[in-house]
């Protein structure tokens, strides 16, 4: 049986073309940058000094900081297409139940979050082999990329689940506040930050160890955001039902 809110975030994601302009204006700036900071020596002058051009790393943390900001921007505004359908108005008049409305908006999350990784891995593949980059490495981050992504979608879920708002400064906000926990605090939490995972995969001999534990603590995060999440609907829906 079809989702209608699925059917409704899709209908007011990808119909809109501001959204595919967007998408292809932030892929357009990536690359780019990529290709001004190409190196101007040759790969062999990086590879017999045993040191790797930063292409890579240009494109990645350039594509994590534009992708976070999209995956929160989805994740933050209300389903609308010809008009704002809020929260209570789901579950007042149509008589959606909790679970379905959380499952619309996590499936459109998943497929939004593969749409625009599957956009920008052109350039973080040719980035990663000017690199000097081998490929399981290249799909090592990909992978714990895809699954910083869906945490990041959920934290903005679950903003919205929170306070009901789709105001442009509050995705600002959170934007910001995971910025500096994800990306630019290492110091908080050394062992599992983002970063430095991600900067220990491109040069990781055995990739099985490595993920493991970034693995399960994303996969972990994952699920106790969903919760959340249902949580907070399931007490807003029997406030608007009592």
């Amino acid at each position: 049986m079809n989702n209608p809110v699925m059917e409704e975030q899709f209908r007011a994601g990808f119909i809109n073309f501001v959204m595919i302009r967007l998408h292809l204006s932030g892929l357009a700036i990536i690359t780019l940058l990529v290709f001004l900071l190409y190196p101007s020596q040759p790969i062999s002058y990086f590879l017999a000094r045993s040191v790797k051009p930063e292409m890579f790393n240009i494109a990645l943390y350039t594509s994590l900081t534009f992708l976070s900001y999209l995956t929160i921007k989805a994740a933050i505004l209300s389903i609308q297409n010809t008009k704002i359908i809020s929260i209570r108005d789901w579950f007042l008049y149509t008589k959606i139940s909790v679970i379905s409305y959380l499952w619309g908006r996590i499936s459109y999350g998943l497929f939004y979050t593969t749409f625009i990784l599957l956009l920008l891995m052109p350039v973080l593949l040719v980035s990663g082999s000017v690199s000097a980059i081998g490929p399981l490495n290249i799909l090592a981050v990909l992978l714990f990329m895809y699954l910083l992504m869906l945490n990041i979608y959920l934290i903005g879920l679950l903003f919205f689940t929170l306070f009901k708002k789709q105001h442009w400064m509050m995705t600002l906000i959170i934007w910001i506040i995971v910025i500096l926990l994800f990306f630019l605090s290492p110091n908080l939490f050394p062992d599992e930050h983002p970063a430095l995972l991600l900067m220990k995969l491109q040069r990781s001999g055995s990739l099985s160890e490595d993920l493991k534990t970034p693995l399960i603590t994303s996969i972990i995060s994952i699920f106790f955001l969903l919760f959340c999440s249902w949580l907070s609907l399931f007490l807003y829906h029997r406030r608007v039902h009592g």
